[in-house]
């Protein structure tokens, strides 16, 4: 599952020290559990007491929805970079870019 490469390579990324790898990586898992959110109006009505009372309920990211939230992510930053041009924003951008591809290719 992808999810769960995703998460592992985190964990690599961040032992390796490698800061780039590791944002790119949170990025894709942040924009997971967004996608995990179930739209509300009211928050306090999902919990009862306590702690996780605004806690709203998750739903599950199949496997696909999560390539196509990768798919996505690697469009906008194609979309990007040809507004960027070369420069020092730019090189940051393809290797971005180049991590993400390689999750693209994952079956």
């Amino acid at each position: 599952k992808l999810a769960s490469t995703l998460r592992s390579d985190l964990r690599s990324a961040l032992g390796a020290r490698d800061r780039d790898r590791a944002r790119v990586i949170r990025g894709l898992l942040a924009e997971m559990e967004n996608a995990a959110a179930v739209p509300t109006d009211d928050r306090r009505s999902v919990g009862t007491k306590g702690l996780y009372s605004g806690e709203a309920p998750r739903r599950a990211v199949s496997d696909g929805d999560m390539r196509r939230l990768v798919s996505r992510e690697s469009d906008e930053l194609d979309r990007a970079l040809e507004l960027v041009g070369d420069g020092p924003r730019s090189r940051r951008m393809r290797e971005d870019r180049l991590i993400v591809a390689g999750y693209l290719t994952l079956s």
